[in-house]
């Protein structure tokens, strides 16, 4: 279950700070606070998850897809191409996850993940993205 969010350069986001989220969460606020540029994170997310398209590092979307978010210049901040979009997402596990790294026969195990992720425009090429971390 996702227990965390925090988004920096999104839409009319700058800077979320630190959103804690419940099995039931809901924002409040007024028009064009950017209440729904936080699910629109959420199905970008899921879309590029479930793109075949592994070179694209984020989906924006297209006529099949929950969301179409534009050019990254409409997605970002500002509309500066210079910004980076960066999400930090925390959640737990029904059960705990155990595995093997392949390399150094270490073994791991949690119940929990996190992701922290920064994408921007590639600087050799225009129509890019790349992620940075």
């Amino acid at each position: 279950m996702l227990r965390h969010l925090r988004i920096s350069n999104f839409k009319a986001w700058k800077e979320t700070g630190n959103l804690r989220l419940a099995p039931l969460t809901v924002f409040f606020g007024s028009n064009s606070s950017g209440k729904t540029s936080l699910m629109q994170l959420l199905l970008m997310l899921k879309q590029t998850a479930a793109s075949p398209d592994r070179r694209q590092v984020i989906h924006r979307g297209d006529q099949n897809t929950p969301v179409e978010l534009g050019t990254y210049q409409d997605l970002v901040f500002g509309h500066d191409e210079e910004k980076d979009l960066r999400f930090h997402l925390k959640w737990s596990l029904s059960k705990e996850l155990r595995f093997k790294d392949p390399r150094t026969k270490q073994q791991y195990s949690g119940d929990a993940l996190s992701l922290d992720v920064a994408v921007g425009k590639a600087s050799e090429n225009e129509g890019r993205l790349e992620l940075r971390s």
